[in-house]
Protein backbone atom coordinates (compact mmCIF):
# COMPACT_ATOMS: atom_id res chain seq x y z
CA UNK A 1 0.00 0.00 0.00
CA UNK A 2 1.64 3.49 -0.84
CA UNK A 3 2.35 5.72 1.53
CA UNK A 4 0.45 9.16 1.60
CA UNK A 5 3.01 11.98 0.32
CA UNK A 6 4.35 14.79 2.83
CA UNK A 7 3.73 18.41 1.85
CA UNK A 8 5.90 20.83 3.49
CA UNK A 9 4.31 24.05 2.99
CA UNK A 10 6.33 27.38 3.83
CA UNK A 11 5.24 30.00 5.78
CA UNK A 12 4.93 32.19 2.81
CA UNK A 13 2.85 29.32 1.00
CA UNK A 14 0.59 29.47 3.80
CA UNK A 15 0.34 33.32 4.22
CA UNK A 16 -0.70 33.34 0.04
CA UNK A 17 -3.35 30.64 1.23
CA UNK A 18 -4.64 32.39 3.51
CA UNK A 19 -4.94 36.03 1.90
CA UNK A 20 -6.50 33.67 -1.46
CA UNK A 21 -9.70 32.53 1.34
CA UNK A 22 -9.78 36.04 2.83
CA UNK A 23 -10.18 37.16 -0.96
CA UNK A 24 -12.63 34.64 -1.77
CA UNK A 25 -14.85 35.44 1.64
CA UNK A 26 -14.91 38.73 1.30
CA UNK A 27 -15.92 38.62 -2.07
CA UNK A 28 -18.90 35.94 -1.16
CA UNK A 29 -19.86 38.54 1.59
CA UNK A 30 -20.16 41.08 -1.12
CA UNK A 31 -22.07 38.62 -2.72
CA UNK A 32 -24.58 38.15 -0.43
CA UNK A 33 -25.31 41.28 0.66
CA UNK A 34 -25.39 42.88 -2.87
CA UNK A 35 -29.40 42.81 -3.13
CA UNK A 36 -29.45 44.54 0.54
CA UNK A 37 -26.76 47.48 -0.82
CA UNK A 38 -29.13 48.07 -3.60
CA UNK A 39 -32.24 48.62 -1.88
CA UNK A 40 -30.39 51.09 0.44
CA UNK A 41 -28.55 52.62 -1.76
CA UNK A 42 -32.14 53.11 -3.52
CA UNK A 43 -33.56 54.21 -0.62
CA UNK A 44 -30.78 57.04 -0.18
CA UNK A 45 -31.81 58.13 -3.41
CA UNK A 46 -35.62 58.32 -2.83
CA UNK A 47 -34.49 60.29 0.69
CA UNK A 48 -32.42 62.95 -1.78
CA UNK A 49 -34.90 63.04 -4.21
CA UNK A 50 -37.98 64.05 -1.62
CA UNK A 51 -35.92 66.76 0.74
CA UNK A 52 -35.00 67.87 -3.15
CA UNK A 53 -31.68 66.66 -2.12
CA UNK A 54 -29.74 65.71 -5.24
CA UNK A 55 -26.28 63.22 -5.20
CA UNK A 56 -23.47 64.83 -7.09
CA UNK A 57 -22.96 62.47 -9.57
CA UNK A 58 -26.76 63.37 -10.93
CA UNK A 59 -26.02 67.07 -10.56
CA UNK A 60 -23.21 66.53 -12.83
CA UNK A 61 -25.04 64.07 -15.26
CA UNK A 62 -27.78 67.02 -15.80
CA UNK A 63 -25.60 70.05 -16.12
CA UNK A 64 -23.01 68.08 -18.34
CA UNK A 65 -20.22 69.18 -16.53
CA UNK A 66 -17.02 68.17 -14.22
CA UNK A 67 -16.77 68.19 -10.39
CA UNK A 68 -13.97 70.03 -10.79
CA UNK A 69 -16.19 72.51 -12.93
CA UNK A 70 -19.00 72.40 -9.92
CA UNK A 71 -15.75 73.39 -7.28
CA UNK A 72 -14.42 76.14 -9.62
CA UNK A 73 -18.17 77.80 -10.02
CA UNK A 74 -18.37 77.47 -5.94
CA UNK A 75 -21.30 75.62 -5.85
CA UNK A 76 -22.79 75.14 -2.63
CA UNK A 77 -23.08 71.80 -1.12
CA UNK A 78 -25.65 70.92 1.00
CA UNK A 79 -24.34 67.89 3.03
CA UNK A 80 -22.12 65.16 2.63
CA UNK A 81 -22.68 61.04 3.35
CA UNK A 82 -19.94 59.43 3.28
CA UNK A 83 -17.68 60.27 -0.31
CA UNK A 84 -21.12 61.44 -1.86
CA UNK A 85 -21.87 65.35 -1.61
CA UNK A 86 -25.41 66.23 -1.70
CA UNK A 87 -26.96 69.78 -3.25
CA UNK A 88 -30.22 71.57 -2.35
CA UNK A 89 -31.56 72.01 -5.83
CA UNK A 90 -33.53 75.39 -4.82
CA UNK A 91 -30.12 76.42 -3.79
CA UNK A 92 -28.10 75.53 -6.93
CA UNK A 93 -30.53 77.09 -9.58
CA UNK A 94 -30.60 80.46 -7.37
CA UNK A 95 -26.44 80.08 -8.00
CA UNK A 96 -26.60 79.03 -11.51
CA UNK A 97 -28.68 82.11 -12.46
CA UNK A 98 -27.22 84.39 -10.27
CA UNK A 99 -23.63 83.43 -11.50
CA UNK A 100 -21.44 84.27 -14.89
CA UNK A 101 -22.79 83.51 -18.60
CA UNK A 102 -21.17 80.19 -18.05
CA UNK A 103 -22.69 79.21 -15.43
CA UNK A 104 -26.38 80.46 -17.25
CA UNK A 105 -25.78 78.86 -20.23
CA UNK A 106 -25.26 75.32 -18.25
CA UNK A 107 -28.36 76.16 -16.50
CA UNK A 108 -30.28 76.52 -19.72
CA UNK A 109 -29.16 73.78 -21.33
CA UNK A 110 -30.16 71.26 -18.92
CA UNK A 111 -33.59 73.01 -18.33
Amino acid sequence: MPEDPIYRLTESDLQRFGERCANRGAKQAVKDLRTEIDRLEGHLKTLAVTQDLVPEHVLLSWLDVSRKTLKRWEVPVDSTRGQTRFYDMPTVITHLRDGDDEQQGALKSAT
